[in-house]
C-alpha cells in the first residue's frame, strides 16, 4: 500500500487551496493490468485498509483508495468549506491524471477536450476500468462518469 497526497490547488471555485486530497495505492501480484477506484461512502467517511477485499487479488492489479476531501486521512479533517459535487468530481479526475503522469499506474492518461487542446504532447488513452461507489461514492461515481464517460470503463454501485 502506498500513500499520495495530492495537494488541491488552482481549481476554479476551491476555497482549499493548499489542502490535500490523499490516497492509497494498493497493488496486488496479478499481471492483469486492471485499475480499480473505490469511493467510500459519507460525506465524511473514509477509506479503510479492507475496503481492498471488495477486489479479487486475481483479477485486479491496481486499486486505489480515494479519501474525498475532508474525509479520511484527507486534510483537514471534517471541513466543509469549498465541498461541492462539481469539485470532488474533478479530485476524482486529478488523482487519475497523477497517477498516470507520476508513472505510479501503468498506462497513459487522456485529458479532458480543453486541456488536450492546450497540451503540446498528446496523450494515450486510459481510463478506470472500474469504478465501485458505496452509498455517497455512487453519487459521486455518477456524476464523474457523466463529466468524463471516457474515463471509466465500468462501475458497481452499491447501496
Amino acid at each position: 500500500e502506498v500513500h499520495h497526497r495530492i495537494p488541491r490547488k488552482n481549481l476554479k471555485n476551491d476555497n482549499a487551496n493548499g489542502n490535500e486530497v490523499e490516497s492509497s495505492l494498493n497493488n496486488h501480484t496479478t499481471n492483469s493490468g486492471i485499475i480499480a477506484l473505490f469511493l467510500h461512502g459519507g460525506p465524511g467517511s473514509g477509506c479503510f485498509p479492507n475496503h481492498v477485499r471488495f477486489f479479487s487479488p486475481v483479477l485486479y492489479e491496481y486499486v486505489v483508495l480515494l479519501d474525498q476531501r475532508g474525509c479520511g486521512r484527507s486534510t483537514p479533517l471534517g471541513q466543509v468549506d469549498g465541498q461541492s459535487l462539481d469539485l470532488l468530481v474533478e479530485d476524482v479526475e486529478r488523482l487519475r491524471i497523477h497517477l498516470f503522469d507520476k508513472g505510479l499506474l501503468p498506462g497513459n492518461v487522456v485529458y479532458a477536450a480543453e486541456e488536450r487542446a492546450s497540451s503540446d504532447t498528446p496523450k494515450g488513452v486510459r481510463p478506470w476500468d472500474l469504478i465501485l461507489g458505496g452509498s455517497w461514492g455512487c453519487t459521486l461515481a455518477m456524476a464523474y462518469a457523466h463529466r468524463y464517460p471516457t474515463n471509466v470503463r465500468s462501475m458497481v454501485l452499491r447501496g
